[in-house]
């Protein structure tokens, strides 16, 4: 899990450098795309936006290119769902409702009303098991 493997290693100083990179490069990929629009009004899309400015090679690259990443993170977004840590959150405190819960499949089990505490302790919990796995 990226949270439990990069997060200690690069620690939060190196963490918050990358997600400041991201979003530095997000902004150039939409001026980018502001620039193409502005360039090409009435058309829209991958393919019609470089085609329009850079020709049909650059278009067909660029959409071919923009399949190859969609189709890379379908199976990457599809095998993160089982390293997802679940906690529950019911207005019951018993018991039987956090067997319940965890027979559903969750990870942990917060009653209400919420106690920041055993919040805390419950997802430092249910992340220390994850680790472990």
């Amino acid at each position: 899990m990226p949270g439990t493997t990069f997060l200690p290693v690069a620690g939060p100083l190196s963490t918050l450098l990358a997600i400041m990179i991201s979003a530095v490069i997000m902004l150039v990929i939409g001026y980018n795309y502001s620039y193409l629009m502005g360039k090409n009004p009435g058309i829209g899309g991958v393919y019609a936006y470089t085609k329009g400015v850079l020709g049909q090679g650059h278009a067909f690259l660029s959409a071919w290119f923009l399949c190859l990443s969609y189709l890379a993170l379908i199976p990457q977004n599809a095998t993160a769902l089982a390293v997802i840590p679940i906690i529950a959150m019911t207005a019951n405190a018993f018991k039987e409702d956090e067997l319940a819960a965890r027979d559903a499949g969750m990870q942990g089990h917060i009653a209400k009303p919420l106690d920041i505490g055993k919040m805390m302790a419950t997802i430092s919990e249910v992340l220390s098991k994850a680790r472990q796995k």
